[in-house]
């Protein structure tokens, strides 16, 4: 999100300020958008594996607290 606001400051800075250099909007606006992407891969990955470091604990998914037994006699 934060680098579309950039994507829209920059271009109109570009547009209103001529002494900014040739191509420096563009490596700005793109690496913005590929860093949030890839923090945002990053982040789903962090989320899977630390899912599946709970699982591998081996802790159980609830404790039984008493044993009543049925047996009819």
């Amino acid at each position: 999100m934060l680098a579309f606001i950039f994507m829209i400051v920059f271009i109109v800075s570009y547009f209103i300020d001529r002494s900014i250099p040739s191509g420096w909007t563009t490596m700005v606006v793109v690496l913005s958008l590929f860093s949030g992407v890839q923090l945002i891969v990053m982040g789903i990955m962090g989320t899977y594996i630390g899912g599946i470091y709970e699982e591998v604990k081996g802790r159980p998914r609830y404790i039984i607290e008493e044993v009543i037994s049925h047996h009819e006699q």
